[in-house]
Order: C-alpha cells, then sequence, then structure tokens
C-alpha cells in the first residue's frame, strides 16, 4: 500500500488532498472544525514529505543497483572481449605454429612441414601491442610499448623453412596445360568436375578460374541461365576462398553470358586478354601472376 504513494500517482493524490484541507481549513470559520482540517493538512502534508523522501531514496538504490549492474556487465563484456580476442589471435597464428612448432628430428618432417605453407593466407599476422604506457609520462617512456613475439617467430620460421613449406597452394578450374605451367611455382590442385568443390585447402594461396573451361566439357554451360546451380555452388566455393584470404584470379573471355559480370565482379584479379586489369603490376611481385600472363601469351601466339 505504501509503495502506491511513494510513486508519482499517490504523491500527487497527498499533495492535492494536503491543499485541499489547507483551503478549506481556511475558508471556514474558526471553529474546531478548523482547527482539525489544519491538524489533517500538517498531517498530510507531512505524509507527503515523508514518501517523497522514501521515493528518492528508493530511486537512488535503484540507481546505484544499476549501476552496479552496469559495471559488472561491462566488465564481463570486456573479459570475453579480451577471451574473443586471444582466441582470434591464436586462430590467426595457427599456421605460423604449425610451421615452427614441428621436431626436425620427426621421420615425418616432409609431410608435416607441407601442414603449413608460408604463403597460405593470415599465416604472418601482425604484431599485437601488449601493454603501453599511460598518458602522463613523456618522452621516450610514452613512446615505449611492449610488443608481442610474433615477429620473431615469423623471422625464426622464415629463415629456417623448408623447400616445401616456400610453396604455394593453387587451385586452378582450367585446362591441364595451365596447371601444369603453374606446377613451377607452387603445388597445383585441378578441379575438374563441379561435383569437386567445396571448401578451399586451409593451404590454399589463389584460386584461378578460366572462363574458357567452364565452356566445354564437365563444366559446360556453368556461366548460363540453364545451369543456375552449378554457377551457384561455383560462387559460393569462391566466396569461401575470399573468407580465408585467397586471391581469386579469373581469366576472362569475350563471350558474355548470363552469369559473367557476377563471375567477374567476384575476382580479385581479372585478365583480360593476357594483362591484369589492376594498378599494382609495379608495387607487388606475384609470380604466380607472372607465370599465368606467360602462358597466356603463349596461347594467342
Amino acid at each position: 500500500m505504501l509503495d502506491f504513494f511513494r510513486r508519482g500517482r499517490g504523491l500527487t493524490f497527498l499533495g492535492a488532498l494536503a491543499a485541499l484541507l489547507a483551503s478549506v481549513a481556511i475558508a471556514v470559520e474558526p471553529t474546531v472544525m478548523k482547527t482539525l482540517l489544519f491538524i489533517g493538512a500538517v498531517g498530510v502534508l507531512f505524509f507527503f514529505l515523508s514518501m517523497w523522501v522514501s521515493s528518492q531514496k528508493k530511486s537512488e538504490g535503484y540507481t546505484r543497483e544499476i549501476l552496479r549492474r552496469v559495471s559488472s556487465l561491462e566488465q564481463a563484456n570486456e573479459e570475453l572481449r579480451a577471451g574473443q580476442k586471444k582466441y582470434d589471435r591464436e586462430a590467426q597464428q595457427r599456421n605460423l605454429n604449425e610451421l615452427i612448432a614441428h621436431d626436425p628430428e620427426s621421420k615425418n618432417w616432409d609431410a608435416d612441414a607441407k601442414q603449413g605453407l608460408l604463403f597460405a593466407p593470415q599465416t604472418v599476422t601482425a604484431s599485437a601491442i601488449l601493454d603501453r604506457p599511460s598518458a602522463q609520462q613523456a618522452g621516450r617512456l610514452a613512446a615505449m610499448q611492449t610488443m608481442d613475439s610474433d615477429a620473431f617467430e615469423v623471422l625464426r620460421a622464415l629463415e629456417g623453412a623448408t623447400d616445401e613449406t616456400r610453396q604455394r597452394r593453387i587451385e586452378v578450374i582450367g585446362s591441364d596445360s595451365l596447371a601444369k605451367s603453374l606446377g613451377d611455382v607452387g603445388i597445383v590442385q585441378r578441379i575438374e568436375v563441379p561435383h569437386q568443390l567445396g571448401a578451399c585447402n586451409s593451404g590454399t594461396s589463389y584460386l584461378i578460374v578460366d572462363e574458357r573451361e567452364l565452356e566445354s566439357g564437365a563444366w559446360a554451360g556453368t556461366l548460363t541461365s540453364q545451369s543456375t546451380s552449378r554457377f551457384l555452388s561455383l560462387s559460393e566455393h569462391i566466396r569461401k576462398a575470399q573468407a580465408r584470404g585467397v586471391i581469386v584470379v579469373v581469366v576472362k573471355v569475350p563471350r558474355q553470358d548470363h552469369f559473367s559480370n557476377e563471375l567477374r565482379q567476384m575476382a580479385t584479379v581479372l585478365i583480360e586478354g593476357t594483362e591484369p586489369n589492376w594498378e599494382w603490376e609495379d608495387d607487388v611481385y606475384l609470380p604466380v601472376l607472372k607465370v599465368l600472363t606467360s602462358v597466356l601469351r603463349g596461347e594467342e601466339r
């Protein structure tokens, strides 16, 4: 019952009642009734003030409880974010850890070394700042930062890597001659038929799609409207590869089919004729693209 008078409606009712009693007490003749009305108005006013103070205290209690819960939720969120960040970082370091964790005396070194390739996406991760001084410090102390040891692990892995780990994995949807030509710059896996599509190998660095291959054989009609399900399987394979950081190269042909534009838009690098349509040729050295363009120039001749 008292909770009602601690809320807005109850306090309004008490305030109106106290004002009404005081008004009536002023209006009536000086009698015992007037005195009782004044006493009643003072009593209601006192009760009003006590309920108002009680409601303020209760409100403050709710506010403190909310702030306490918010603080605990923020702390829990920070812990979750720290845990997620640590999990993501461990996931990014997985390929690198595979490179540096092998036992050199193991008999299966050659087989184990191929599990993690230096050219695989997300193998070399950026160094993270583990600790930094407070903003109040000045000079060199303010610039000092505690970094993780990833950079040293990367350097040690690069210096001690074997020839197997210096290879690239390349998936090719193209001719057998194209796959053989790329054998000098990587470990090539040719996807010969659509049912081999799925998730890219964890060490795959390049996915090359030659549109000429999609016009004949088991891939015939992939880009036409009659083979929507086959194209969807191919596009899903490409999206999964892109999510892993794989470079998707599409070799364009003059012919325009129903899904040609969708395929070309998914490409990281689109090769039209014998040249890639990008502006990094002078900044980035990619042996795979160099061999691919050389093969295409040779076929044109």
